[in-house]
């Protein structure tokens, strides 16, 4: 494998690429999707790539995108918490716009997985993020998934309802101290 090309990318960069994005995006969650997730996360991703602070880091390996990651801030009164049980400690859920950075989505093309590309991006995409700390939604039908992020220092903080467009009834979220 060639040495993986790893760039941040502004939001006017972002929306340069937001289409390879798509393409790896539907790729990966092919076989678990419809084809509304799949235009429920182009509508999603275009609004999420011009939140504040955005940030998105791809990787490409031969000029090819083979994967991203990318994520925003959690804006102050953020629902991103809400029904979360068990009930948390107070103030865990308080956001004030500047407290949590959420890495909204991970994708590493299939045959590029477990080369490490996962960890790569999502450790660049925080190591330049001045939130106190990090947290992340997973579907609590990956196991695979959790123990990875797991292995990476994440601890789950406990299970939410999900929205009605999501694809699962309930997500389970992740936090990881950022400093």
């Amino acid at each position: 494998m060639a040495s993986p090309q790893l760039q941040h990318l502004s939001t006017s960069q972002a929306a340069e690429v937001f289409d390879e994005i798509v393409n790896v995006y539907v790729t990966v969650y092919a076989e678990s999707q419809t084809e509304e997730d799949f235009a429920n996360f182009r509508a999603r991703g275009a609004a999420q790539f011009q939140g504040a602070g955005f940030d998105l880091v791809t990787v490409r390996v031969d000029g090819d995108l083979v994967g991203f990651a990318y994520g925003l801030t959690l804006r102050a009164g953020s629902g991103w918490w809400r029904g979360l049980e068990p009930a948390p400690e107070q103030g865990f859920t308080e956001e004030t716009g500047v407290r949590t950075f959420a890495l909204i989505e991970l994708a590493v093309l299939p045959e590029h997985r477990k080369k490490g590309l996962g960890r790569l991006l999502v450790d660049e995409l925080l190591a330049r993020r001045d939130e106190e700390r990090a947290t992340l939604a997973t579907d609590p039908r990956e196991a695979d998934v959790q123990k990875m992020y797991e292995r990476w220092g994440w601890r789950k903080a406990g299970r939410v309802p999900a929205a009605s467009d999501a694809p699962v009834p309930h997500f389970d979220l992740y936090v990881l101290p950022l400093r």
